[in-house]
């Protein structure tokens, strides 16, 4: 079961920036892509708060780095 409290060093040290991608570009990543999930929940009717929450504690275990294309 994944933790989902991150401390300040966890959420430095995160795979994307070990792959050398910045803070910005990843706080960018990981806001675009809440607001994106929000969107299609609202255009389909549904509430999807977690999901979001869900993507972030994703960007806290994988490298955007090799998830975007």
């Amino acid at each position: 079961m994944p933790c989902w409290f991150y401390d300040k060093k966890e959420l430095v040290n995160t795979p994307s920036a070990r792959d050398g991608i910045s803070a910005d570009v990843e706080a960018w990543y990981r806001k675009e892509g809440a607001k994106n999930i929000i969107d299609a929940g609202n255009k389909l009717g549904l509430y999807l708060f977690m999901a979001s929450l869900y993507l972030n504690t994703v960007f806290c275990n994988l490298s955007a780095a090799t998830q975007v294309a």
